[in-house]
Formats: C-alpha cells, structure tokens, sequence
C-alpha cells in the first residue's frame, strides 16, 4: 500500500473509530447516569420503608400495651378516672409521632383519650377505622387522615381492636371478640421533618401512601391531593412484587419520573422516591453536548489535517531518498573508523598483555632470586624477612596474572582473586601439614589495578600473621577470610583465626609503638584505601576493615 492510501485509509479509520467510541460513551453514561440514580432512589426508598416499618412498629407495641391496660382496668373504670387518665398520658409521651391515644367501646363512644379527662364522649362509629376493625380487618389498621380538610394536615391513625375476655353469651356461644378500639394519632409532621432532612436534589419527591393508593403524605406536598386515592400511584406493586422500579409520568403532576416504590413491611403502607428524568439526565446532555463538540473539533481536524499529511508524505518521499543516500557515505565513514579503532585497541589490549606478562615474569624472577638468596642465609630472621617479601612479591605477580587472565585486562573478580591468593599463603605456610583450614568467602566485587594491589597486600599481611602467630603450638585451627559489601557499596573485609590470636600494635597505644614492619604496612594500606581497621580478640584474633566503594565504574 502507497503513503497516500495509508493516510486515507488511517483518516477513514479515525472518523469511524471516533463516531463508535463517542456512540459507546454516549450510551454508557447514558445508562451509567440511570443506575446510579436507580441505586440511589432504591437506598432511599429502602430508608423510608425502614424508617416508616420501625415507627408504626413502635406505635403497634404502644397500643397493644394501651390494650392490656384497658383489660386491667375495665371500661367502666377508664370513664373519668385520674390515675388512668394519668397513665394513658403517661402512655402518649412515650413516643413522638404519637399525638393522642384514645379508646373506644363496642359502640363506638369515645371511652378515654390522652387530651383530656372527660367521661363518656361523642361517637364515632361511623369512622372508617371502627367500621373495617369491627368487621375483622387486618390489624394493625392504618387509617386516613383525621383532619383531612385543614390546608396542611396534621394527623393519621393506626388501630387496633380490643378483645374481651374469654366469656359465653346468654345462649351458651363463643363470646363475640370485638369489645372497642384502641387509636393512636400520628404526627404527620413528624415523618415531614425526616423526609426534609433526607435534602434530595431539586424536583425529588418522597411519598407515602396506604395499599388502597391513598396519599397520607408527599413532599413536597400538594395539598389537593393528599388523603385521596390516587389512581396508578401504586404503579405495578403486588404482594409478589414488594419493589417496583420503573419509568413514568406522574398521575400527580404529569411530570416523567424514576419511580422507586417499596412495601413496608408488616404495615399495609408503601413508601415512594422519585426523580424527574431531566434532572437525572441533566448531566448526561451536558457531557453529550461538549463530547458531541470535541468529537465535531477533531472531524474537522481530520479533514484539515489529510491534505497537510499528503503533502508532506511527497516531501518525506523525496527527503528520504536523500538521506539514504547520505546514510551510505555516513555508514561508510563509520565502519572504516571503526575498524581503524578496532585495530588500534588490539594492538593496545596486545601491548598491554605482553607488559602484564613481562611484568609478572619480573616478579616470578625477582621472587626467585630473593628465593635463592634467603637460602643461604643463617639467620632465621633473616630468612622470614626474606620470605615476607617474596610472598608480597607474589601477590603483586598474582595481580597481573589475573589481569591477564580477564577478558578486559583492566578489572578482577575479588572473589577468584582471593581465593587463588590465599591458596598460595596457605601453600607457603604449609597449611595442610598444620591441620589448618583456610576458607575464603567473597561478595561479588570488581576491583581494578589500583585498588587490587593494596588490597592483594592487606590480605596477605593478615593471612600471613594468622599463620605465623596464631598457632604458635603447631595445633590445628581455622582461617576465616570473608569480604561483604554494605548497603552503601562499602566493603568490610574481615580475617578472623581460632587460634591463640595476634593483633597489630595500636598506635601510641599501652604497648609502646609499632611492633612490626607488618604492623607498619598494614596501617599505610588500610590508609591508602581510606579505610579503618578494628580489632576483636575473644576465641583468636578477628581483624575487621572498613573500606570506602572499591568497585570501578566498570563493574557497576
């Protein structure tokens, strides 16, 4: 495919791929935006149904409790008695959405209430509470508005009916088990308070009704509807189906709504949370309007972009060919310089082979004549001063030869350099025949020429010691060499034996001043890394070293 067909074909795939991507989006805010509210009227709904079980279940208790005292104390006794006027007021406060108590007999006379203590009052058969109680409603009833036609009512009812003891009739039958009702008043304007409280976004509505759809309470409230059956307020409820959910325009208002309706449990009223579809999609056209710009802004990019691109594909075209043929002479240039670099750093690698081995061999032939020489010698002291040199001399050869054997010529790895550098002392002092064990334990480190060499020293002087003074009996032991590094980079270098235990003198210290030319070199090397040396003397002689980040840049 040609440049110019590529872009075409990537603009096309552009549009199509941002129209799909901005169609998804606008479809799954859209639905994100409805299940968030459905959550949300759904935990309200739950609230209301839960708030709403919870009080009338409360008031449910106060009047069973009312029932009982009325069975305590008689009909007769509650007309115009103090002390159960008392009590039943007593009764009334208990709760806060109680307004009054009342009881009333089986024909409907006001027996007692909470108000006032009066006698035997007005009747009120003919209220629908006594009228569905005495023909065995379901209990606890709740009723509809006490004051329906005042401008903002006040009050509901729930009831009970009261039971008789159990007594026959003059013809010897069941005694019949209606003997009154027990009411209590409910504030209406204790459950506004809560509803208020709730603070839901503008055009929210809160509602609750009876299961016959008549409206006891909204809010906000609307004054000509409330205490009436309201038809379709109920919507698609059933006692298979306690919560409903759906979409629809209001019988109050007319106005599209989320509806979340809810049963309450064991009380024949439903709670209701609403919300007008333009406030819950109020957002969603917000985000549809500006994605629907961007997406317009980046089209006409696109279309304003192509023709830039066409031209500048030509361009590139004939730019490219140019700089190829300019990358040719460049690459040419490269690998002829670099191979005259090649050349120049095998003979420099080759030159430095042939010092490193002519250096070693120096050494080997210096070691060998200081070897021949200490051999005629007849003062022992003499001869060790002769064979100390001859083991530094050997570690300065042991250097080179592991210089030598590295791919680089530059750089040892401590741990192999240690290790063959300790074997030789070991060697040389006859470790085997002594029973003595040398182990030798080395984090990876890369050392180069300047600092192997002291540090090659250091360990020689140590090891060398141990052998000489730390089993002067010719008893067996151990000889310990480990090097760590520190989190920092450092590295600590300890030597430790198990024998009898040596230890450089201090300087200045109780013991006078230098012991040793040991002594003497193993300070100047612990100097000449920048390091610091302690020693431990507890079961043989530990000699700790302290050194600053000895590693090259070339083994970081």
């Amino acid at each position: 495919m040609t440049p110019t067909r590529a872009i075409l074909a990537l603009a096309a795939l552009f549009v199509a791929a941002t129209l799909a991507a901005w169609g998804v989006f606008v479809v799954t805010d859209h639905d994100r935006a409805m299940r968030d509210a459905r959550q949300e009227l759904t935990v309200m709904a739950g609230l209301l149904a839960e708030h709403t079980h919870r009080t009338l279940q409360a008031v449910d208790l106060l009047l069973q409790r009312l029932e009982r005292q009325v069975a305590r104390y008689g009909m007769d006794r509650l007309r115009g008695d103090e002390d159960a006027f008392e009590e039943l007021a007593a009764l009334a406060g208990t709760l806060p959405q109680v307004a009054s108590l009342w009881v009333l007999g089986p024909d409907g006379r006001v027996i007692a209430n909470s108000l006032s203590q009066t006698g035997e009052g007005s009747s009120l058969a003919d209220r629908e509470y006594f009228s569905v109680l005495r023909q065995g409603a379901a209990e606890p009833w709740i009723g509809n508005l006490m004051d329906p036609e005042s401008p903002v009512p006040s009050f509901f009812s729930m009831s009970r009916r009261i039971r008789p003891a159990g007594t026959a009739d003059a013809r010897g039958g069941p005694a019949p088990d209606f003997a009154g009702v027990v009411l209590a008043a409910l504030h209406l304007e204790y459950f506004r308070r809560f509803y208020r409280d709730l603070r839901l976004p503008g055009g929210s509505t809160l509602a609750l009704l009876r299961d016959d759809a008549t409206l006891l309470l909204r809010e906000p409230p609307v004054p000509e509807v409330v205490g009436k059956r309201v038809p379709g307020a109920l919507g698609d409820l059933s006692p298979e189906r306690p919560i409903s959910v759906r979409v629809e325009n209001s019988p109050i208002d007319g106005v599209e709504r989320l509806v979340v309706r809810q049963r309450v449990a064991d009380a024949s009223t439903v709670v209701l949370a609403s919300r007008p579809m333009r406030t819950i999609l109020a957002n969603w056209r917000e985000r549809l309007a500006y994605t629907g710009v961007l997406v317009a802004v980046l089209l006409v990019a696109v279309a304003t972009l192509v023709p830039i691109g066409l031209r500048a594909v030509r361009t590139e075209s004939r730019l490219r060919e140019e700089v190829h043929l300019a990358n040719v002479g460049l690459e040419q240039a490269v690998a002829l310089r670099t191979a005259e670099l090649e050349r120049a750093l095998a003979d420099k690698n080759l030159l430095l082979s042939e010092v490193y081995h002519r250096v070693k061999n120096n050494l080997q032939l210096v070691e060998a004549l200081l070897s021949m020489q200490s051999a005629r010698l007849s003062d022992e002291q003499g001869r060790e001063a002769f064979a100390a040199t001859r083991r530094r001399i050997n570690t300065l050869g042991l250097v080179h030869q592991q210089l030598l054997q590295a791919g680089d010529l530059a750089t040892l790895d401590l741990q192999v350099f240690l290790s063959a550098l300790c074997g030789n002392i070991s060697f040389g002092f006859g470790a085997e025949e002594r029973g003595i064990d040398v182990a030798v334990s080395a984090d990876p480190v890369v050392l180069d020429l300047d600092r192997a060499i002291p540090l090659g020293l250091l360990v020689n002087e140590l090891v060398s010691n141990a052998f000489k003074h730390a089993f002067p009996d010719g008893g067996g032991g151990a000889v310990t060499v480990t090097a760590t590094r520190r989190a920092d980079g450092g590295l600590i270098l300890e030597v430790a034996d198990t024998g009898v235990g040596w230890a450089p003198t201090p300087e200045g210290g109780p013991e006078g001043p230098v012991r040793s030319s040991g002594d003497r070199i193993i300070r100047a090397l612990v100097a000449q890394l920048g390091g610091g040396m302690t020693v431990t003397r507890e079961r043989g002689t530990d000699v700790r070293v302290d050194l600053p980040d000895l590693e090259t840049a070339h083994g970081r």
